[in-house]
């Protein structure tokens, strides 16, 4: 009985892709605890009748897949066991990648790219032998699967002219063909899907997890691919880096410096036909608040993309969004200008406090590179996952760990405290220290109770500051207005130029400072030049817009510079 070559081939094919679907349902919905595995949940909601668009991104990865496994796959008719072994490379080599994959977003943190690639093929910075093995054998296995591809290619081709049987000739032009069609799939369905894809910005793991391993990092590689060739033909021509022109002068005084980003904070004080019983502004914190409400400056986003007011307040430049929904998803490996950069040529120490884990922006690299000294992920410390396992982590929490750790910090320091309590949904504080509203309209109760309760939490951190350091320079500030104030009905009205503007407090040697009214990106060059100059600038004299989009391409630049 003749070997069938053609159905061999097919079968190979199937095992290969089985034993594929076997590792993603194993890793992600058994080790990972995650019920969407890209592979095997297009194949489970495609057999319970539930396939719709927002799949189509599986069904490209499971193409993409299946052309990966028609190209390594080398024809046979051997039975023999070194046969078999040798049929099973492709799902190896597959399996392979796929564990680099899970290591890369499970470690770094970062979705892998055309950049993870270049710097793993070029052994950039790697640190010792292990790493250059790794690298040696990463380099060995991408050798391996081109001479599979090509033997496979060659085997298909010399049955195809010099076979005897014309049905097997048939059998080899159909691997062939397969083979062809495999190479145009892989270049065609990411780009014939990509218009389905789910950006998840916010949280890496979970755009991987959404859209597959494969498209993932198509679509990264091509955003990454795209800053590179942007920045590129970009050249810095002024005589001074960034941090220089925005933050001139050389403090004389060296004051410790906190930030305090207010997750979602609203000024519930400039709700319009909102009445609240007592007063919005809780009584603890009205003593830092002489006009009993706060300064406002205008935040880069609203409703979410917490790292743009991040990125403004450190840098001292304006989000731009020019290369990456994101500014920090782009951010490299290489120490880059900025505020921080300024206060430790000064000789302050930096540290972050951040009520969350790493998985949100590629916030660990881009923290490390603006100039970090130490960032706590208080989100990825056992005792909080285990304590807030299913809930943000409060105020209290990330203060009290803060002022347990105080003595530790060098001074003269530059703290970043990040909260996430507030953040939506809102859930009802269980204290005493409540409030009443009108009108009763969900979520309205829930969010000015949160918002009180986070006046009372900060206005126990200030006081405990500055019982320890009564010439401390503290700036509590919200990153965005929540997205209750324009997306449920009625439409609030709000007391502001806009809805981008957020409340801002300025505390220096005990006084509250009153700001004017600002882009986010200018409160980091008022801060500075109130410590340099014991007094605020006139807001005519600060850096031109235009300039500043100008040292914005420079910062992003710097910190790509090893891509």
């Amino acid at each position: 009985m003749r070997d069938n070559v053609l159905l061999r081939f097919v079968l190979t094919v199937l095992v290969n892709l089985f034993i594929l679907i076997l590792y993603d349902l194993l890793t992600y919905k058994y080790l990972w605890q995650y019920n969407h595995p890209p592979l095997a949940s297009f194949f489970s909601k495609y057999q319970s009748g539930e396939i719709h668009f927002l799949n189509l991104s599986h069904l490209a990865e499971v193409l993409i897949v299946v052309s990966l496994l028609i190209l390594l796959t080398v024809p046979t008719t051997s039975s023999s066991p070194s046969a078999y072994i040798k049929s099973l490379f492709p799902s190896i080599f597959l399996i392979l990648v796929f564990i680099a994959y899970d290591i890369e977003i499970n470690t770094h943190l970062r979705i892998p790219t055309v950049r993870t690639l270049k710097i793993l093929l070029t052994f950039k910075d790697f640190l010792g032998i292990k790493a250059i093995a790794g690298g040696l054998l990463i380099i060995g296995i991408i050798a391996i699967a081109i001479y599979f591809v090509l033997a496979s290619f060659y085997k298909a081709i010399k049955g195809f002219f010099f076979s005897h049987d014309s049905l097997t000739k048939r059998e080899f032009f159909t691997i062939l063909a397969l083979k062809v069609l495999a190479i145009a799939g892989i270049v065609y369905f990411p780009s014939l899907l990509k218009e389905h894809y789910q950006n998840i910005w916010w949280y890496e793991k979970e755009e991987v997890w959404t859209n597959g391993r494969l498209i993932a990092s198509y679509t990264n590689s091509l955003r990454e691919i795209k800053a590179t060739q942007d920045l590129e033909k970009f050249e810095y021509t002024l005589s001074e880096p960034p941090h220089r022109v925005l933050f001139p002068d050389t403090l004389q005084h060296r004051p410790n410096i906190y930030f305090i980003l207010l997750e979602s904070f609203l000024d519930l004080s400039r709700m319009k036909d909102v009445t609240t019983s007592p007063y919005p502004i809780h009584p603890r914190l009205l003593k830092f608040l002489p006009d009993s409400t706060f300064s406002l400056t205008k935040s880069p986003v609203i409703g979410g993309f917490t790292s743009q007011a991040t990125f403004e307040m450190i840098t001292g430049t304006p989000g731009l969004r020019e290369f990456a929904p994101v500014e920090f998803l782009v951010f490299g490996n290489h120490p880059t200008y900025s505020l921080l950069r300024r206060f430790k040529e000064q000789g302050y120490s930096t540290w972050a406090f951040t009520a969350t884990s790493k998985i949100y922006y590629n916030t660990p690299t881009a923290y490390k590179n603006l100039g970090f000294d130490s960032a706590i992920f208080l989100g990825a410390l056992t005792t909080f996952q285990e304590k807030y396992e299913n809930s943000y982590i409060p105020d209290e929490a990330v203060y009290s760990y803060f002022i347990k750790n105080f003595d530790i910090i060098p001074k003269p320091h530059f703290v970043y405290i990040v909260t996430m309590y507030g953040h939506w949904p809102w859930y009802m504080p269980t204290d005493s220290d409540t409030i009443s509203v009108s009108p009763r309209k969900d979520p309205l109760p829930a969010l000015a109770n949160v918002m009180f309760r986070k006046q009372k939490l900060l206005s126990w951190l200030i006081d405990t500051i500055l019982k320890m350091d009564s010439n401390a320079l503290i700036v509590a500030f919200s990153d965005h207005n929540p997205p209750f104030i324009f997306t449920h009905e009625p439409k609030w009205k709000y007391d502001a130029p806009s809805t981008y503007h957020v409340p801002i407090l300025v505390i220096y040697k005990g006084k509250s400072i009153s700001l004017p009214v600002v882009d986010m990106h200018r409160v980091p060059e008022l801060i500075y030049h109130l410590i340099a100059n014991d007094t605020l600038p006139d807001t005519s004299n600060l850096v031109p817009i235009d300039t500043k989009k100008y040292l914005y391409k420079q910062i992003i630049k710097q910190s790509r510079q090893d891509v």
